[in-house]
């Protein structure tokens, strides 16, 4: 082996590594993932529930959590309505106390949900085969062999690379969405509610509790970059509790109501001759922590 091509053979088992180690990267981004995007369990015991899925989830292999993947949490939605269905005539009664299933769903448009399925299919299948077939398809004795096979491990990084981007940011979004349900989840309004029952907790919670309590589950359900459009919020309170209106707590309109509740922060964005205006609200920092504590 000559030093031209003992430099190649170096530069390869180098690339080889970087790839290696993306893939690792991917799959460990990945279980946590799917560790936290569905719980099912006694309200009592969801973080023995949820260390118990975590644990299950630990020694799969990259191809099967894939399929998990794309099977259960990345939908099309087609298939989403399909579930939504199948979902609402799964109702289970539980005899140990609350029970509580959380299931976060990233659902796609079919075509881009078919795109997005073949790539990470050829990423598994580029990954297989950088595992145990890169000595058959490279001569890597040979100064030519090993200098397509610098090349090819370049393709792959740069391919790994771009999946493995488009998956932190999934996972950015679905960890921002269960930080901000379990934030709800554990608020007293919520609690109330879900105790009583959204009719019964009005008896229950004083001032305008009870529609506080509905805009922040309509945030839960409809957040968009960490803002909720009021437009949103309207169609999920009306579906919810239709009689939770701005009139009935002395205000003309939802922004009034958001901004004289002092529970959330409001921003507009002013339309033009082409778009109308929208309003946005969230919850104020100091109220989600108040509901942690």
């Amino acid at each position: 082996m000559n030093t031209s091509n003992e430099i190649l053979h170096i530069q390869e088992h180098q690339k080889l590594g970087r790839c290696m180690i993306r893939l690792q990267e991917y799959e460990r981004l990945l279980k946590g993932m799917l560790a936290g995007m569905s719980t099912d369990g006694p309200a009592a015991s969801l973080q023995a529930v949820r260390s118990q899925r975590a644990s299950s989830i630990h020694g799969k292999s990259l191809g099967l959590l894939m399929q998990m993947f794309t099977a259960d949490y990345l939908v099309s939605e087609s298939r989403e309505s399909q579930a939504d269905d199948s979902r609402a005539s799964d109702g289970e009664e539980s005899l140990d106390g609350p029970r509580v299933s959380l299931n976060c769903r990233i659902v796609l448009p079919s075509d881009h949900h078919a795109r997005i399925k073949e790539s990470l299919a050829r990423m598994i299948a580029m990954r297989n085969e950088l595992v145990h077939h890169l000595l058959e398809r490279f001569d890597l004795t040979d100064e030519d062999g090993c200098a397509a096979a610098c090349d090819h491990l370049d393709s792959c990084h740069e391919e790994v690379a771009k999946e493995l981007s488009a998956l932190r940011g999934w996972a950015e979004g679905t960890t921002q969405l269960a930080t901000f349900l379990f934030s709800v989840l554990e608020s007293p309004a919520f609690d109330k509610v879900f105790s009583h029952g959204i009719e019964n907790a009005r008896t229950e919670m004083s001032g305008m509790d009870g529609v506080i309590a509905c805009l922040k589950m309509a945030e839960a359900e409809c957040t968009d970059g960490g803002w909720t459009s009021i437009d949103s919020a309207i169609m999920y309170v009306t579906r919810v509790s239709p009689d939770e209106r701005p009139n009935k707590y002395g205000y003309r309109t939802w922004r009034q109501l958001l901004a004289r509740s002092e529970q959330f922060e409001v921003r507009v964005d002013k339309g033009n001759d082409a778009t109308r205006g929208q309003t946005w609200y969230r919850s104020r920092p100091d109220q989600a922590e108040r509901g942690r504590t």
